[in-house]
């Protein structure tokens, strides 16, 4: 073989692992890429359930306070004081949602 010949397979050689390279480069580009995005969804996902918690905490507060005016308002009509400890307690506990409510029961009896 000649001196030209092998010359042209070595740089034939070296532009294949150049392209071959390259191309990895662009994939591993794109994935980086892909990673940061999904980054960016996740965080807003995390962002949004934390908002979401923060509205039905807001709301169960609401309910039980509204829930608590309706009850203050019933025993003011009945002429009746709403300063005993327990009926404040109990009106308290009432709030709480089905799954809590027997672990409450369970307490409140407990007390009473």
């Amino acid at each position: 073989m000649n001196k030209n010949t092998i010359l042209y397979i070595v740089a034939g050689v070296c532009l294949a692992f150049a392209l071959a390279s390259h191309n990895k480069n662009q994939n591993l580009k794109a994935l980086l890429e892909l990673t940061h995005a999904e980054s960016r969804i996740a965080q807003a996902q995390i962002l949004d359930l934390a908002s979401q918690m923060s509205v039905v905490k807001s709301s169960e507060y609401q309910k039980g306070f509204e829930a608590g005016k309706t009850q203050m308002g019933i025993a003011y009509m009945n002429k009746e004081q709403m300063l005993n400890y327990a009926d404040g307690y109990h009106a308290a506990t009432s709030q709480f949602n089905e799954t809590q409510e027997p672990k409450v029961q369970k307490l409140v009896s407990a007390k009473d």
